[in-house]
């Protein structure tokens, strides 16, 4: 199954804000108490292991088989607000963030505001007077009793963007499903927005022509923003780059000029503060973060689509973490979101079934896709995107011989 989320404003039906704010808050408390009582637990359980050379049960001191039963039985006496499913959602979903932090020998810190987790079993998507309306079970009984509230949450969905009414329309028709999801504040310069990041689920699209020992190695740089290629086949897929930098270049331009321009702005921008001498700025700032999106999904799709019609089974991309700390990345490719295009590579490539990988890129942009001679003068510093290896002499492309190199790699 795949599952992934949109993000979508919300309006509320017959529900106060400080109903919903006290439910941050709870959600909040929650996920903190129930961190510090993971925490309490480990360090029993490490300084026990230590005494008695194993680790004690948790069924044997408190009765209960997890810690997770545990906390939602001790936090359901302390009247948080939050339904039950809601509770046991959000206990959950710190349980899990606390294991992944564990990997790296931490342990999750909560900030304010923290969103309102929404079991996906109980949420309720229909179909109202031509808007789509969602409803669940937030608030506990006492809640409900103490302040008055005859109803459950509703929610009216903001669904201005086609894409989102096809994906709500497969949900109502049964084809994807609800999981998870999650109701988040945000407010930014003065403005407040409330969002559903909805989470749905649905199976692969499959490919019968998918062959998993088909790889295509796709690498990515200065000169053009994808090239792909594969030994078993001719042909290559290539998209140039420069696009979202030329764009974002434009961009700056226009934001540099207005900010020039505040200088001797108007009195109604003095004295207000620097963000209001400065709001003019924000909607290109916003242009341009959408424009990388945009391009982005655009890259993906089109990559994922030749791997899926050549029948490629995986897709190997360079690793690129760290990259923009190197001293000779150019400069000009600093708006380069790459992480944020191989994210979306992923995911296209996990809808269709293809697997994706991400090889080290210390040594590929230095290696021979013919003999496999790894020398660091092998890249041509005179002429650029050349590569001349210095074993076999042979001359090729750089993108070129990259991607040979992903696609042929022994993992």
């Amino acid at each position: 199954m795949i599952t992934n989320t949109c993000k979508l404003e919300v309006s509320f039906i017959d529900t106060k804000f400080s109903d919903l704010f006290a439910m941050i808050n709870a959600t909040t408390q929650v996920k903190r108490y129930a961190t510090d009582r993971i925490t309490e637990w480990k360090s029993f359980s490490s300084r026990y292991h230590e005494e008695n050379g194993e680790y004690p049960k948790l069924e044997d001191i408190y009765g209960f088989k997890s810690i997770e039963g545990l906390i939602y039985h001790e936090l359901s006496k302390k009247k948080t607000g939050l339904s039950s499913r809601s509770l046991i959602a959000t206990i959950h979903s710190c349980f899990l963030s606390y294991k992944q932090a564990s990997k790296k020998h931490s342990h999750p810190n909560w900030s304010d505001s923290q969103p309102i987790i929404m079991q996906g079993k109980y949420l309720n998507l229909h179909h109202e007077s031509g808007n789509y309306i969602v409803d669940y079970p937030l608030f506990s009984k006492q809640y409900r009793v103490e302040h008055e509230i005859t109803h459950i949450l509703r929610m009216r969905l903001n669904t201005k963007e086609n894409h989102h009414k096809n994906i709500l329309d497969r949900i109502l028709s049964g084809e994807y499903h609800l999981c998870q999801s999650q109701l988040k504040y945000v407010k930014k310069q003065n403005k407040s927005h409330w969002y559903f990041l909805l989470a749905y689920s649905h199976k692969s699209e499959g490919n019968p022509n998918i062959d998993p020992t088909r790889v295509l190695g796709v690498f990515m740089s200065e000169n053009v923003a994808l090239y792909a290629s594969s030994k078993r086949l001719p042909m290559v897929f290539k998209i140039d780059g420069g696009e979202i930098p030329t764009f974002a270049s434009r961009q700056e331009a226009i934001i540099r000029s207005k900010q020039r321009q505040a200088a001797c702005c108007g009195d109604g921008r003095i004295g207000h503060g620097y963000k209001t001498r400065t709001k003019s700025i924000y909607p290109n700032k916003q242009t341009l973060a959408h424009f990388r999106e945009t391009i982005n999904s655009r890259y993906a799709k089109a990559l994922i689509d030749f791997a899926k019609t050549n029948g490629f089974g995986e897709v190997r991309l360079e690793d690129l973490k760290g990259i923009k700390a190197d001293r000779e990345f150019p400069r000009f490719l600093i708006h380069w979101t790459y992480f944020d295009l191989q994210e979306k590579i992923k995911n296209a490539a996990r809808k269709c079934g293809i697997k994706v990988t991400l090889v080290s890129s210390e040594t590929i942009g230095i290696t021979c896709s013919s003999c496999g001679h790894i020398d660091p003068n092998n890249r041509d510093r005179g002429v650029k995107n050349r590569f001349v290896c210095t074993k076999c002499n042979i001359v090729k492309q750089t993108d070129w011989n990259a991607s040979q190199v992903l696609s042929s790699l022994e993992i």
